[in-house]
């Protein structure tokens, strides 16, 4: 079951947009290290989930979402099935706070796509703009209100209360003579307890009230009086100095009935654009898996067609790229060390059933992201896939690129042939042979390849390149740009340039590294 809070029975129903009955105001803290890194659109795909963004709860089921602005403390509570798949850096112009999102069936493929490049594990980089355009044409504008925070003590709770029955009273009518206070303490007590002066809450009140009677589809006269002012041209101005839109406007983006805002259909047809992986060498053991349309796998010097509902384990120390056709998603959805599981090349891929699609992007989710339910299993996606896998028998050879890969990624070992060998406990010439037979290039090529894998993901967590490049072991960073760009064809700064300098993924990655223990490089 997923978490509950208890509610603070003094605290008045919130006028948030659009979410109507599925909002309560929590009095429970949000710790400081779940402040969003970036934006994020969190997509529910099974069950439900309740999100708290700094003292709201929001509940949100399958086929919505929540869009969750920068900076803000967000915590959320998953049942054992529930399944939400986040995707960060999905910007909303001139949007703050959080909003709810339908989301049709359709869009389910893009938003899979777009987790795939948040995770730096596809070159493309479509369907987290095309989710942004979307969102940037029917959100809304000037910013999300927020309810203002409620006094704690006794006596301003009643101002407050009155404050809200009566929104055209002044604020002396409601303190009266008899109350004993100076309009300073009255400020000062108020900001205190709520951040605003009295004019400034029971204002904020009054564009709450106004914006939830506007998204109910009142017009704007009615809303003008009900709100408490005197016309309604004043009304109108007064709302576009809050909120930076008129009336009007508001009422239009925000949509009838509840207000939530729907995406409308995705481009092309729901094709989504063919796409690749980037040649890399993993430190760890990886299970990939075809959700829809085809791919064709490169390991070493084997190639290998997938078709949707396969899956397959890309065993760590062995190059391997994947090119997508037209239409096609494929996700990592688990990993291992390469100390904790032996692996050889695959022969046959796995057949997962379509009964268990949804169970696997729970895996997924679980093993990339903090986004899962409590004591959820990280590797239970790799672990099924493993199992069901048919693979040639790891031989020694397999097992001694696999675990220097991995020594590689986590710089346990230099990266001179002497020192692998000496590392290995093998002699130069056969360490050699092992990397020509098994990955099928050069110990040169090979060595440059786990290091520019290890840097590329770093880079896509928000690493600079100066630090990948001084934990690398360059002593100068243009030595190190220019073998990145050997192998990737890109500079660091271009990965970079779309990556904030804390991602959302990088935040993800350095909490699993706290509760694992280990390092990994995909």
């Amino acid at each position: 079951m997923a978490a509950t809070h208890p509610i603070n029975s003094k605290l008045a129903k919130p006028y948030l947009i659009g979410l109507s009955e599925s909002v309560i105001v929590l009095p429970v803290p949000v710790a400081a290290s779940n402040r969003l890194a970036e934006p994020v659109l969190h997509c529910c795909l099974r069950g439900s989930a309740q999100i708290l963004v700094e003292e709201i709860a929001y509940a949100i089921v399958e086929g919505e979402g929540l869009w969750v602005s920068a900076g803000s403390r967000v915590h959320v509570s998953l049942g054992r099935r529930d399944v939400v798949v986040p995707v960060p850096g999905v910007t909303v112009s001139e949007a703050a706070g959080a909003f709810m999102v339908v989301l049709p069936q359709s869009w389910q493929p893009w938003i899979l796509h777009a987790f795939g490049e948040a995770l730096g594990h596809l070159e493309g980089g479509v369907s987290r703009a095309c989710l942004q355009a979307e969102l940037d044409a029917v959100g809304p504008r000037g910013g999300v209100l927020n309810e203002p925070r409620f006094p704690t003590s006794e006596d301003l709770i009643g101002v407050a209360a009155a404050l809200k029955a009566s929104p055209a009273i002044s604020i002396s009518g409601v303190v009266g003579a008899g109350a004993g206070w100076s309009s300073r303490t009255l400020r000062r007590r108020f900001v205190t307890e709520t951040g605003q002066t009295p004019q400034q809450w029971a204002r904020t009140h009054r564009m709450m009230l106004a914006a939830d009677l506007l998204s109910a589809g009142h017009e704007v006269a009615t809303v003008a009086q009900l709100s408490g002012y005197c016309t309604a041209s004043g009304f109108a101005r007064r709302f576009r100095a809050h909120t930076g839109v008129t009336p009007g406007a508001w009422h239009r983006r925000q949509g009838a009935g509840n207000g939530s805002i729907r995406l409308g259909a995705p481009p092309a047809a729901s094709l989504v654009p063919a796409d690749r992986t980037w040649l890399r060498v993993n430190g760890v053991h990886v299970a990939v898996w075809v959700a829809r349309g085809a791919a064709v796998v490169k390991i070493g010097e084997r190639q290998q067609r997938m078709i949707a509902g396969q899956a397959m384990v890309l065993p760590a120390g062995t190059p391997n790229s994947i090119q997508l056709f037209p239409g096609s998603l494929l996700l990592p959805v688990g990993y291992r060390p390469v100390r904790s599981k032996r692996t050889g090349a695959p022969i046959i891929p796995v057949v997962i059933d379509h009964d268990d699609v949804l169970d696997l992007v729970h895996a997924m989710v679980s093993a990339y992201t903090t986004v899962h339910p409590y004591a959820s299993d990280s590797h239970a996606g790799f672990d099924r896939v493993w199992r069901l896998s048919t693979s040639e028998e790891p031989l020694g050879d397999d097992v001694c690129l696999s675990v220097l890969a991995g020594a590689i990624s986590t710089g346990e070992v230099q990266t001179s042939l002497a020192e692998c060998a000496h590392w290995a406990g093998l002699r130069e010439r056969e360490l050699s042979r092992i990397v020509n037979e098994r990955a099928g290039m050069s110990f040169a090529r090979w060595i440059r390849a786990v290091r520019m894998s290890s840097a590329r993901a770093q880079l896509h967590r928000g690493v600079s390149a100066s630090t990948v490049s001084r934990q690398l072991g360059y002593a100068h960073l243009p030595a190190f740009s220019r073998a990145f760009r050997q192998t990737h064809g890109l500079t660091p700064q271009s990965v970079l340039a779309s990556t904030p300098p804390r991602s959302e993924a990088g935040r993800w990655y350095r909490a699993s590294m706290r509760h694992s223990g280990f390092g990994r490089s995909d």
